[in-house]
């Protein structure tokens, strides 16, 4: 058996060829395994450095609360709600409390207003919302009773007249 000079390169050499990926480039073979780097997108930024003590908002002073879990829910945000519900019920079944739709529609409205003027401090923006729709909808069902109330009188003294 005769040995080929390590000169010479054998076939059945499983090792990998030390010569350049692309000889006529002079590119040299990419490592094995390797990853290429992602391109970098323009708004990327590195990870703020410094430790955990970088990743928690700093404390303001003008902001209270009594909790310590977040902003505290709006006073007014329930009574919206509760006018609402009070309001479109009280509307639909007996029409004695059609008056208390439109006060939670503006009650809800200004209660937003503030909640977005300040959301840092209050919360309970979807409770105002919802006692503003109960609101339109229980001033709406006032309106058409009060309509449908008026139309129904005036017919009523128009038929037994004659």
């Amino acid at each position: 058996m005769t040995e080929n000079p390590p000169s010479e390169s054998n076939p059945s050499d499983s090792s990998p060829s030390q010569e350049p990926h692309n000889a006529s480039l002079g590119e040299p073979n990419p490592p094995p395994f390797s990853n290429p780097t992602p391109p970098a997108y323009p708004g990327d930024q590195p990870y703020p450095q410094g430790g955990w003590a970088n990743s928690y908002p700093t404390y303001d002073p003008n902001v209270v609360h009594p909790q310590g879990y977040g902003p505290t829910p709006h006073p007014n945000a329930q009574t919206a709600y509760v006018l609402g519900i009070v309001g479109v019920v009280g509307t639909l079944c007996c029409c004695l409390l059609f008056f208390l739709p439109p006060i939670a529609w503006v009650l809800g409205h200004s209660t937003i207003k503030a909640i977005d003027a300040q959301p840092h401090l209050y919360s309970g923006r979807d409770q105002a919302r919802a006692g503003m729709i109960f609101g339109m909808v229980g001033t709406a069902a006032a309106v058409i009773g009060i309509i449908s109330f008026i139309g129904f009188t005036a017919l009523d003294l128009f038929l037994t007249d004659w």
